[in-house]
């Protein structure tokens, strides 16, 4: 992962990339919105956008289990009235990159997609993930996220350039 670039200056820390507003308005996919903001969470905690409240020392150890404590599973979103396709099939396709990534629990392998790399001690980068568009129905301001949240994930090498 290349070093980070900008300042956060509400923790006094640099990040890969500029804070990412939470979705708010329009005509909202709900359960996309849900699972967006859990992903924007785990990426600000990861110091890959900028935002977080507090500042970030990395993953959790647990001393007592001697393992790393990971953020909560993020839930698939299904269900609602209105189903912006398109923006949850991006939203899966993140999910499974923070999980194979070791950020969020709920992967079924460990490091799935991710593997490391002894030349350059880093993960290797997980496979590309399109930016969000076309589609009946849009979550235009839960796409803005998703698309920003991509731009970030890019930059800081959890996925490659699509």
């Amino acid at each position: 992962m290349p070093a980070p670039t900008i300042f956060n200056a509400a923790t006094g820390q640099l990040v890969h990339a500029a804070a990412i507003t939470n979705p708010t308005g329009g005509t909202p996919d709900a359960e996309a919105r849900t699972a967006t903001n859990a992903i924007l969470a785990v990426l600000r905690n990861q110091a890959v956008i900028a935002g977080a409240a507090s500042q970030n020392l990395g993953q959790t150890f647990n001393g007592a289990t001697s393992q790393i404590v990971q953020a909560a599973a993020i839930a698939t979103p299904s269900g609602g009235g209105t189903q912006d396709v398109n923006v949850r099939a991006a939203i899966d396709a993140i999910r499974v990159v923070l999980q194979n990534a070791g950020l969020i629990a709920g992967a079924t392998t460990t490091l799935g997609a991710h593997s490391f790399d002894e030349d350059t001690y880093n993960t290797t980068t997980g496979a590309a993930i399109a930016t969000v568009s076309g589609g009946a129905v849009v979550d235009a301001q839960c796409r803005t996220a998703v698309n920003a949240a991509l731009v970030a994930m890019r930059l800081c090498g959890l996925i490659a350039a699509d």
